[in-house]
């Protein structure tokens, strides 16, 4: 098990007077951050492992217009992941969902934000067939939501199915 923490607070421009132009412009940029990670063994052939993360960051972004924004950024995952070594092979199972909330706000002109969530979940086999080839078989799926908002905003998104095969023969 470990947990993890961190973060920084940055004022180096606090001090010096800003001209007008820099309306909105952040003196004091922050990060934090936490992460947590725990792995077990289930059995003598089996392990579950598990992971969450957390981050919030306030920080200065440019537009494309040359604008400067105070742009707040708010960042999660959560991840699962099950390995069993079986008759069958070395299966491995994992799904993972990352969050991202983005803000900005400016002054002199708006504001706004926009989420995103992707979503994953894998599923492979590894296996030996003799002593000269190993075959691993993978199956995924992954869904992608994107909202920007609040006001005139939608939301898109798409969901993507793979497979995939490995054939390794050591001749």
């Amino acid at each position: 098990v470990r947990l993890s923490a961190g973060g920084y607070n940055a004022d180096a421009f606090r001090s010096y007077p800003l001209p007008d132009d820099y309306r909105g412009y952040l003196a004091d940029p922050q990060r934090r951050s936490l992460a947590f990670n725990a792995l077990a063994q289930t059995s003598d052939k089996s392990q579950l492992g598990f992971e969450a993360t957390a981050s919030h960051s306030v920080q200065n972004d440019v537009f494309p217009t040359w604008r400067i924004a105070e742009a707040i950024y708010d960042t999660k995952s959560v991840k699962v992941d099950y390995t069993v070594d079986t008759s069958a092979g070395l299966i491995e199972a994992l799904a993972y969902t990352n969050w991202l909330d983005f803000r900005y706000l400016t002054p002199a002109f708006s504001s706004g934000s926009t989420s995103n969530r992707v979503t994953v979940a894998k599923v492979q086999d590894l296996f030996k067939v003799g002593t000269d080839h190993s075959f691993r078989l993978t199956g995924e799926f992954r869904h992608n939501e994107m909202t920007v908002g609040p006001t005139k905003g939608g939301t898109v998104g798409y969901n993507v199915y793979s497979g995939s095969g490995l054939w390794d023969w050591a001749i």
